[in-house]
């Protein structure tokens, strides 16, 4: 009998084909705990503009200025973390892979790190690498990078895992059952 907790899956996609695809996938495998959302990630709800193709596709060409004088191909919807995690009333998923697009700044902001911490994030490392470093240190996350070494502000795309940086929070009951009373 295994000692590590269950897994708990919470799933966030804007882009509609990706949804399908990702609902097609969660079927297939027939994965039965994890929750599909199919909206965007920020730190406030609402409607975000959305656009398609090349390197302006999603909701941060616009928000990044990329499209400024263009309009958004169409509106979708964005939802807060902690409103949707309280919603489906499963605590705090085991794991979080945030792909947003260079908002992951933004996505955080609608965590609540004190009552459902997630034990890993795994998150775009580029742009902003210092201020998403400093924002998860100030909540008590630890950077891994591809060697699993720890990762500092000083570190470049070389170290990351395929473009990607590991926060682990050190304190959930899966973390402790998966590397022991070390983290």
């Amino acid at each position: 009998m295994s000692s590590i907790p269950e897994l708990k899956i919470l799933c966030f996609e804007p882009n509609p084909a990706s949804f399908l695809q990702l609902h097609d996938n969660i079927n297939r495998n027939q994965v039965s705990d994890a929750h599909l959302v199919h909206a965007a990630l920020g730190d406030k709800a609402g409607l975000i503009p959305w656009c398609h193709g090349g390197l302006a596709e999603g909701m941060t060409a616009w928000s990044h200025g990329v499209l400024d004088h263009e309009k958004p191909d169409y509106w979708i919807p964005a939802v807060v973390f902690r409103e949707v995690v309280h919603e489906f009333g499963s605590g705090a998923p085991t794991v979080v892979k945030l792909d947003v697009e260079g908002s992951e700044l933004s996505a955080l902001e609608g965590f609540d790190f004190e009552n459902l911490r997630p034990s890993f994030i795994l998150m775009e490392a580029e742009p902003f690498w210092a201020e998403k470093l400093a924002f998860m240190k100030d909540r008590e996350f630890t950077a891994f990078g591809a060697d699993m070494r720890v990762l500092t502000e000083s570190d470049t795309s070389a170290a990351f895992i395929e473009g990607n940086a590991l926060f682990a929070s050190g304190k959930s009951d899966f973390e402790k059952a998966l590397f022991g009373a070390s983290v």
